[in-house]
Protein backbone atom coordinates (compact mmCIF):
# COMPACT_ATOMS: atom_id res chain seq x y z
CA UNK A 1 0.00 0.00 0.00
CA UNK A 2 1.67 3.40 -1.48
CA UNK A 3 2.15 6.28 1.83
CA UNK A 4 1.41 9.92 1.32
CA UNK A 5 4.01 11.82 3.38
CA UNK A 6 3.02 15.68 4.14
CA UNK A 7 5.32 18.01 6.04
CA UNK A 8 3.00 21.06 6.45
CA UNK A 9 0.00 21.26 8.50
CA UNK A 10 -3.39 20.76 7.63
CA UNK A 11 -6.58 21.70 8.62
CA UNK A 12 -7.79 22.38 11.97
CA UNK A 13 -5.64 18.84 13.43
CA UNK A 14 -2.83 20.24 13.39
CA UNK A 15 -0.91 17.90 12.15
CA UNK A 16 2.88 18.28 12.11
CA UNK A 17 4.38 15.29 10.10
CA UNK A 18 2.14 12.46 8.44
CA UNK A 19 2.30 9.23 6.82
CA UNK A 20 -1.35 7.60 5.13
CA UNK A 21 -2.49 4.29 5.10
CA UNK A 22 -6.23 3.47 2.99
CA UNK A 23 -8.93 1.42 5.67
CA UNK A 24 -12.05 -0.22 4.58
CA UNK A 25 -14.75 1.43 6.08
CA UNK A 26 -17.45 -0.75 7.22
CA UNK A 27 -20.77 -0.19 5.39
CA UNK A 28 -23.51 2.11 7.49
CA UNK A 29 -20.51 3.81 8.96
CA UNK A 30 -20.17 7.59 8.42
CA UNK A 31 -16.99 8.77 9.65
CA UNK A 32 -14.90 12.19 9.49
CA UNK A 33 -12.10 13.75 9.57
CA UNK A 34 -10.04 13.27 13.17
CA UNK A 35 -12.56 10.25 13.96
CA UNK A 36 -10.63 7.49 16.17
CA UNK A 37 -11.55 4.35 14.91
CA UNK A 38 -10.95 0.49 15.81
CA UNK A 39 -11.68 -3.01 13.96
CA UNK A 40 -15.10 -4.36 13.81
CA UNK A 41 -14.96 -6.97 16.02
CA UNK A 42 -17.25 -9.40 13.22
CA UNK A 43 -15.94 -7.60 10.27
CA UNK A 44 -12.16 -7.35 11.06
CA UNK A 45 -10.26 -6.69 8.37
CA UNK A 46 -12.76 -3.12 8.22
CA UNK A 47 -12.97 0.11 11.00
CA UNK A 48 -15.79 1.55 12.53
CA UNK A 49 -15.72 4.44 14.78
CA UNK A 50 -14.11 3.62 18.69
CA UNK A 51 -16.05 2.08 21.08
CA UNK A 52 -14.93 1.47 24.70
CA UNK A 53 -13.26 -2.13 25.42
CA UNK A 54 -12.05 -1.96 21.88
CA UNK A 55 -8.58 -1.57 20.57
CA UNK A 56 -8.07 1.75 19.00
CA UNK A 57 -6.54 1.33 15.25
CA UNK A 58 -6.18 4.79 13.95
CA UNK A 59 -7.55 8.17 13.36
CA UNK A 60 -9.38 9.11 10.21
CA UNK A 61 -7.44 11.93 7.92
CA UNK A 62 -10.58 12.23 5.75
CA UNK A 63 -14.51 12.03 5.86
CA UNK A 64 -15.71 8.44 4.61
CA UNK A 65 -19.50 8.00 4.05
CA UNK A 66 -19.64 4.65 4.18
CA UNK A 67 -23.72 4.33 5.06
CA UNK A 68 -24.56 2.38 1.23
CA UNK A 69 -21.48 0.18 1.30
CA UNK A 70 -18.46 -0.18 2.48
CA UNK A 71 -15.81 2.61 1.21
CA UNK A 72 -12.11 2.79 1.32
CA UNK A 73 -10.20 5.81 2.75
CA UNK A 74 -7.25 7.14 4.01
CA UNK A 75 -6.26 7.59 7.76
CA UNK A 76 -3.10 8.18 9.74
CA UNK A 77 -0.29 5.73 9.87
CA UNK A 78 1.90 7.82 11.45
CA UNK A 79 1.41 11.58 12.70
CA UNK A 80 1.18 13.94 15.72
CA UNK A 81 -2.29 15.59 16.60
CA UNK A 82 -3.57 17.76 18.90
CA UNK A 83 -5.34 15.55 21.35
CA UNK A 84 -8.87 18.11 21.36
CA UNK A 85 -9.32 17.76 17.74
CA UNK A 86 -9.81 14.16 17.62
CA UNK A 87 -13.11 12.58 18.32
CA UNK A 88 -12.91 9.53 20.63
CA UNK A 89 -16.31 7.98 20.39
CA UNK A 90 -17.16 6.79 23.36
CA UNK A 91 -13.69 6.69 24.91
CA UNK A 92 -11.48 9.04 26.18
CA UNK A 93 -7.87 10.46 25.56
CA UNK A 94 -6.45 8.74 28.85
CA UNK A 95 -7.85 5.49 27.54
CA UNK A 96 -6.18 5.32 23.94
CA UNK A 97 -2.94 7.49 24.35
CA UNK A 98 -0.67 4.97 24.82
CA UNK A 99 -2.25 2.11 22.78
CA UNK A 100 -1.71 5.07 19.79
CA UNK A 101 1.78 5.87 20.88
CA UNK A 102 2.55 2.22 19.92
CA UNK A 103 1.01 2.53 16.55
CA UNK A 104 3.27 5.64 16.00
CA UNK A 105 0.06 8.27 16.60
CA UNK A 106 1.03 11.29 18.80
CA UNK A 107 -1.57 13.25 20.89
CA UNK A 108 -0.14 16.56 21.77
CA UNK A 109 -2.08 18.66 24.50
Amino acid sequence: MPLTTVLEPQDNLDVEVELLKKVTVLSGQNLQRGDLVCFDAVATTKVIKFTTGSAPYTIMQEDVDATAGDKVGLAYRHAYLKASEVDFGTGTDAEVRDALDTKGIYLMD
